[in-house]
């Protein structure tokens, strides 16, 4: 799950597309978000939107082929923090519980992991899927 930057004020998953394109080429796939803008929705809106984005992703990972024991979450910038804040925040926390789409809640987002992410390197330099 990619999530682009721009200072939680600006930017679009439309503008970081060719960020992500490494991944695609590598056969990973990509699934690209976006979150609400600090200026239209105050915190923590864009960190709900992050997670909402997660539990879509475990909730049609069947749908799309999406191996849930393998799912990292990046970005850039702005992106790079709502990653980490979407990986650590707990459900617990409650910034996942309103949603779209998500009336049963009976799945899990999986298991949070701080666990250091080790990407074998191809002889060209470019991280191997094999991982």
């Amino acid at each position: 799950m990619y999530i682009h930057g721009g200072g939680w004020t600006n930017g679009s998953k439309e503008s970081s597309a060719l960020t992500f394109l490494p991944y695609l080429e590598m056969g990973w796939s990509v699934v690209n978000i976006e979150y609400r803008m600090a200026d239209v929705a105050h915190a923590p809106a864009a960190v709900e939107d992050c997670r909402c984005a997660l539990r879509w992703v475990y909730r049609n990972a069947e749908r799309y082929n999406f191996d849930v024991e393998r799912i990292v979450v990046t970005g850039n910038s702005a992106g790079g923090h709502l990653s980490l804040t979407t990986g650590m925040v707990t459900a617990d926390a409650g910034l996942d519980r309103q949603c779209p789409g998500d009336r049963n809640r009976a799945w899990s987002t999986g298991t949070t992991s701080m666990a250091e992410l080790k990407v074998p390197r191809s002889s060209t330099g470019m991280a191997s899927p094999t991982s």
